[in-house]
């Protein structure tokens, strides 16, 4: 099956903000740990999304234990477990979609993927 999605790829955080600021994004699906990243700056990262873009969708990868109750509660809405599988991204993009097809208004639920 062939997914057409419109994509834009960044390995850093301030180059992410930089892209963000200039192109609009209905879903953002992040690695915690950027390249030369920690996980302090993914959570920034989350924070500055929901300060600037409230009505974008946040999935995020990680494999630091524990993450997944503190991103849930700055707004991420779909957890990725790594190492993952490509059906899985998939599943989290389609996800996210259609959440924010209907989030307006709604409460983000923080799914597992």
């Amino acid at each position: 099956m062939r997914h057409s999605y419109d994509t834009h790829a960044e390995r850093q955080f301030g180059a992410a903000r930089s892209v963000m600021l200039k192109r609009h994004f209905d879903v953002v699906l992040m690695d915690l740990h950027l390249t030369g990243g920690c996980a302090r700056e993914g959570e920034e990262m989350v924070r500055w999304i929901r300060e600037q873009f409230p009505s974008t969708n946040i999935g995020i990868f990680t494999s630091a234990n524990g993450m997944e109750e503190t991103a849930r509660k700055l707004g991420v809405s779909v957890f990725l477990n790594k190492p993952t599988t490509l059906p899985k991204v998939l599943t989290a993009v389609k996800a996210l979609s259609v959440s924010r097809a209907g989030a307006s208004g709604s409460s983000r639920s923080g799914k597992q993927v």
